[in-house]
């Protein structure tokens, strides 16, 4: 199930993406392209911590101490660990600025050998824009 995050920062700019029920806050916000502030994205340091407002969510492990025992009754809560079961509103305590934004480049290449190595197997060999090569191999086989 999808539901809608709304994230405001300590100087009040709003983010606004979604997030799936099997997905961590801090995963949707990479997938939606905004690089929140993290350290271990596994529950163990806090750099995520943050408050949920609004909604209600899943605190999945994180290492004693990191929030309090009655942290999630408080609506403390560490990004990485925080899975929506509801729409959440959510603050953070840093500034919009610490928010970076991701941005896919694209990236051209020339295609310097093509070999067939099997039936359904293609190897190519690839020169991208910084000299570099680098080798890949095609099975055929689509994720759909």
């Amino acid at each position: 199930m999808e539901y809608s995050i709304q994230l405001t920062t300590k100087d009040q700019q709003l983010f606004e993406f979604t997030c799936e029920s099997e997905q961590s806050v801090q995963e949707a916000a990479e997938a939606n392209g905004l690089l929140l502030p993290a350290g271990c994205k596994s529950g163990a340091c806090g750099s995520c911590f943050a408050h949920c407002q609004q909604g209600n969510y899943q605190l999945r492990e994180h290492s004693e101490g990191i929030l309090s025992a009655n942290a999630k009754e408080k609506g403390e809560t560490l990004l990485c660990q925080t899975y929506p079961q509801s729409d959440l509103h959510i603050s953070v305590p840093y500034h919009a600025n610490k928010v970076q934004f991701i941005e896919e480049q694209p990236r051209t290449a020339t295609i310097l050998q093509l070999e067939k190595i099997a039936e359904r197997n293609l190897s190519d060999i690839k020169r991208t824009a910084g000299n570099i090569e680098a080798e890949f191999v095609d099975s055929g086989q689509s994720d759909n």
